[in-house]
């Protein structure tokens, strides 16, 4: 009997594991795994439960299933921050829109927070592994709104930005701030 219920739960889980394991392999029946033992007294038990062997080996099984499935995992959780990304860009931009407007000028994100016009999360610049900036150039070239991921290569590949016209650009550079020489999204491989 194990005393804490999460192990417990653990280790039925690996349990009924190997036990469908056995059971495609063709080695499941009655008496087994453990088969029948003789005691000191003579006299013949059916144990049930698995050795310790048949255990590191369903942990092994499971381990390489998770080698196989970790990268890909990974890949579709950049996959949607990126995505995630890009609508938080334009909520930003409507919501600066929606603000200049109303005032004549540009607000914080804070402002747009306190307004309703963010949600908190954005409101505080960071939401699903990107940090966003606004970027004002005085030549109004380069001036926009960035989405950075806040741990390249592990949150997200690329770099997103959308112009005051609502145009979003991209670029793969961890190191290029700008972002004026950026693809149009949905040109080439995103």
């Amino acid at each position: 009997m194990i005393p804490n219920p999460r192990l417990q739960k653990v280790y039925y889980c690996a349990n009924m594991l190997l036990r469908e394991i056995l059971a495609v392999a063709g080695r499941f029946h009655a008496g087994y795994p453990g088969g029948n033992v003789e005691s000191a007294s003579g006299k013949k038990k059916t144990r049930f439960g698995f050795s310790l062997v048949e255990l590191i080996i369903a942990v092994a099984v499971i381990a390489v299933i998770a080698a196989f499935a970790a990268p890909a995992l990974l890949s579709s959780k950049k996959g949607a921050n990126e995505a995630s990304a890009i609508a938080s860009l334009r909520t930003i931009h409507g919501a600066m829109v929606v603000y200049a407007k109303r005032f004549h000028g540009a607000g914080t994100f804070e402002d747009l927070a306190r307004m309703d016009l963010l949600d908190e999360e954005l409101g505080s610049g960071t939401k699903s592994g990107y940090t966003f900036e606004v970027v004002i150039d005085d030549s109004k070239k380069d001036s926009g709104i960035i989405a950075s991921p806040t741990s390249w290569g592990s949150t997200g590949d690329k770099r997103y930005k959308i112009n005051w016209g609502g145009r979003i650009t991209f670029t793969t550079s961890e190191d290029d701030l700008s972002v004026s020489q950026a693809r149009p999204l949905g040109s080439g491989s995103n």
